[in-house]
């Protein structure tokens, strides 16, 4: 992390580059399965394909979400090493 000590409970997971990829993996992979099933003419495939797309979006939202808060505290982090006021109030 560049030198800076960022002490949060999500800097675990948000920095782990491997669990982001598997994550942003299986995303991808839900929502090509979901995208197949949706040409079916048997319902209970095409619900299958909603879930999966819907699963898909939620997934990279958090992933999103998540990393939007990982680089939030580091710019924090960075402004009050450096001594200049939080571009963010806490």
């Amino acid at each position: 992390m560049g030198g800076y000590s960022v002490q949060y409970p999500l800097h675990r997971i948000t920095s782990s580059r491997r669990l982001i990829r598997f994550a942003l993996m299986a995303a991808v992979a839900l929502g090509i399965t979901g995208s197949t099933f949706i040409s079916s003419t048997k319902s209970s495939e095409i619900d299958l394909s909603k879930t999966l797309r819907k699963v898909s979006v939620i997934i990279f939202l958090v992933v999103t979400a998540l990393l939007v808060i990982h680089t939030i505290f580091l710019v924090r982090e960075e402004h009050a090493q450096r001594g200049k006021p939080p571009l963010l109030p806490p």
